[in-house]
């Protein structure tokens, strides 16, 4: 499809007897004939309105014989300007500034026929009016920009990307503008009720953060706490252990350091109950306490003493046994 094929043109006969008209009726309503046969749709002429708003009512040139798509590089003095449209009851009207040689043309009867050109969608609907050519053969004239590419590119959707975005949006091949525009919008509903999901978290999933923060504080208290009776309850049996006899006090931060874990605690406790009285403490000492003054020694450690000629009573003996506890 060739980018003249989305373009249109018509023939207006001006009143020559009321001089050149400042008012003109660019588009009928409704179906719009050519001469050369071809049809088209003036359906939405608010749409042709809004176009020509859009671009800030920006003139539209009013050349003579199209010279504007013809004449490349050539003077193309303009015949007026299209300052305004205006839909009166599905009619396009423009309001025409002439310039002073156009106006004596016209009403010298030169010129007979206004010719504006429109651009259109594939299936023939008028969206916009490009500009506008004095004329006098509008037949012949349309043939020949027929025969010419237009410069200024129409953007429209070729046939082969239409039909893949109206699958992608789950309609049929041939659905209409309207019909795809529905369902664009339909789309960006669902992204936006996407979007407004994600900024509302499943709280079976997520907490606020001063709820987590102050469940974190507790549970850290918690277990400094449980940490705190533990090692407490290490001490006490390590403590117990060297009052039984069962290790020396020297060695208490070794097995305060092994005790640390349950594991480590239980298996000191069994070692503990298996082991033999290292030292026998008398009553009234301070038990296991190296800072006392009394140590009792057992059976087999007198024996030791007196086959070695020693006496086991003897203070200085007791005093280096205690030190090397």
């Amino acid at each position: 499809m060739s980018k003249s094929s989305n373009q249109g043109h018509l023939a207006i006969a001006l009143n020559a007897s009321n001089g050149a008209p400042n008012q003109i009726q660019l588009l009928p309503k409704g179906e719009v004939n050519g001469l050369d046969g071809r049809r088209w749709i003036n359906s939405q002429p608010e749409k042709v309105v809004a176009e020509f708003e859009a671009r800030n009512s920006q003139p539209l040139v009013i050349d003579y014989e199209h010279a504007n798509h013809l004449r490349k590089g050539e003077p193309m003095p303009a015949a007026g300007w299209i300052t305004g449209l205006e839909v009166r009851g599905g009619e396009v009207w423009g309001t025409v500034e002439w310039t002073k040689k156009a106006i004596n043309m016209i009403a010298e009867r030169e010129y007979r026929y206004l010719s504006p050109v429109f651009r259109h969608d594939t299936s023939g609907v008028i969206h916009k009016i490009a500009d506008a050519g004095l004329t006098n053969k509008p037949n012949l004239m349309m043939k020949a920009l027929n025969r010419e590419e237009i410069s200024e590119p129409e953007c429209t959707m070729d046939k082969e990307m239409r039909i893949a975005l109206c699958r992608q949006l789950g309609l049929a091949d041939e659905a209409s503008d309207t019909a795809i525009l529905e369902a664009v919008k339909a789309k960006d509903g669902e992204l936006q009720t996407a979007l407004n999901k994600a900024d509302q978290p499943d709280p079976q999933k997520f907490v606020p953060k001063a709820d987590y923060e102050l469940v974190s504080g507790k549970l850290s208290t918690a277990l400094n706490k449980v940490a705190e009776l533990e090692g407490a309850e290490a001490e006490q049996v390590v403590d117990q252990a060297i009052k039984d006899g069962k290790i020396t006090p020297s060695s208490k931060d070794y097995h305060l350091a092994a005790c640390k874990t349950e594991d480590g605690l239980n298996s000191f406790r069994k070692m503990v109950e298996g082991a033999p009285t290292l030292i026998e403490t008398k009553p009234g000492d301070k038990s296991g306490d190296p800072g006392g003054d009394k140590i009792a020694l057992n059976k087999d450690q007198s024996k030791i003493l007196a086959s070695l000629g020693i006496d086991p009573a003897n203070e200085d003996v007791l005093k280096d046994l205690k030190a090397s506890a």
